[in-house]
């Protein structure tokens, strides 16, 4: 069961996510994987990963960092966990664009974590960020960033069971 979180910056999508992961297992949650694709590259976004690290504190989710090669670690680390969270695909999209300048491989890539979604057969939750409802970007590389990310999220929203939308900290279930 796949279940994607959307929404705006500090919709309230991860902190929902821990909510939704107790509620979605029948039973306690024993060992689970969080994968983490942020990459840190200045203050802001390092206190930003700390407070994220303290939601998790006491649960039973171990953190994987990831940046390019999801599909690779969701498929060889399923077997071993009761329910993964992928936070997030917005910066994942961003890590591909910078890491990946073949539009060919990057597609590949994001062709092989929607097969990888499919072949799950624990609960998956994945967060990412809404970015189509605000102004059309003046810059090209943000437009081509917002553009590709839409396409990610629409492909796995048609792939996931559930979409929840966040607004200022509300879940409003979309599918």
């Amino acid at each position: 069961m796949i279940t994607l979180i959307t929404g705006g910056v500090k919709s309230g999508k991860s902190a929902y996510a821990l909510e939704l992961m107790n509620q979605i297992l029948d039973k306690p949650l024993i060992k689970g994987a969080f994968i983490a694709t942020a990459d840190f590259n200045d203050q802001s976004m390092k206190n930003k990963i700390e407070a994220h690290q303290k939601e998790r504190e006491g649960s039973a989710l171990i953190t994987i960092e990831e940046k390019i090669n999801l599909p690779e670690v969701i498929e060889s680390i399923s077997p071993l966990y009761q329910l993964i969270i992928v936070d997030c695909l917005t910066l994942w999209m961003s890590n591909l664009l910078y890491f990946m300048d073949d539009k060919a491989m990057r597609d590949e890539k994001i062709n092989l974590f929607g097969e990888a979604l499919k072949k799950l057969t624990i609960p998956c939750i994945i967060i990412t960020n809404e970015v189509g409802m605000g102004i059309i970007p003046e810059n090209k590389l943000a437009r081509k960033y917002q553009d590709e990310l839409g396409k990610l999220n629409g492909k796995i929203a048609h792939i996931a069971k559930s979409v929840i939308l966040m607004v200022s900290g509300i879940s409003v279930k979309i599918k």
